[in-house]
């Protein structure tokens, strides 16, 4: 997988009015796939989500407006456990260590 873009962008907690930090990383595949993940951190427990999306989809996301950012949050799917291997509902395997992504090949 590459790493096509990446952003941050601060996030506030409705219910406790609390900072975080979200993340989201998009990767192409080698079979043209598109993988979105989201992760927040600076809450007590990291969370982290990942999202398959098409073409267009992709497009989309790159020409959000900052305000538009985490727009994908709620339809993406929880991952239990950071850098393991994941079977998502599109039924593949991918295995992803985010903490030494740079852009560049990753390997599913």
């Amino acid at each position: 997988m590459q790493l096509l873009a990446s952003r941050e962008y601060p996030v506030i907690d409705y219910q406790t009015l609390a900072e975080s930090v979200g993340r989201e990383r998009l990767f192409r595949g080698a079979d043209g796939s598109f993988l979105l993940y989201l992760s927040s951190e600076g809450k007590p427990e990291i969370e982290e989500r990942i999202v398959w999306l098409e073409a267009r989809e992709a497009i989309t996301w790159l020409n959000e407006e900052p305000e538009q950012f985490g727009s994908y949050w709620e339809s993406a799917e929880f991952i239990p456990l950071f850098g393991g291997n994941f079977l998502v509902s599109s039924g593949k395997s991918l295995r992803i260590d985010i903490s030494a992504v740079s852009p560049g090949e990753i390997t599913p």
